[in-house]
């Protein structure tokens, strides 16, 4: 009789680390992520990042995504482009 012979453990991937900001995959949480973060919306680059932030510093968490139009240069078009990425998570 033959023997089986004993399969190496296949390595299982790695889990990936959270990044912050992100929650489910492909989203950005508002109120938590960094301006780089953030620009992985659509429509926001470096300088509606930056803003994103500075407004959430100064005035707090946002509600929900469509409060992003409190922000300056950020007007109802941009908002409904990145609603299906964006999370806005309660405060702790």
């Amino acid at each position: 009789p033959q023997q089986a012979t004993p399969q190496p453990a296949t390595p299982q991937p790695a889990t990936p680390q959270p990044t912050p900001g992100k929650t489910a995959p492909g989203s950005v949480d508002i109120n938590t992520a960094n301006a780089a973060a953030i620009q992985a919306l659509p429509g926001i680059g470096a300088s509606k990042a930056a803003a994103i932030v500075d407004d959430r510093e100064a005035r707090g968490r946002f509600a929900s995504c469509s409060d992003l139009s409190r922000v300056s240069g950020i007007g109802p078009s941009t908002v409904a482009n990145v609603a299906p990425l964006c999370t806005a998570s309660p405060a702790n």
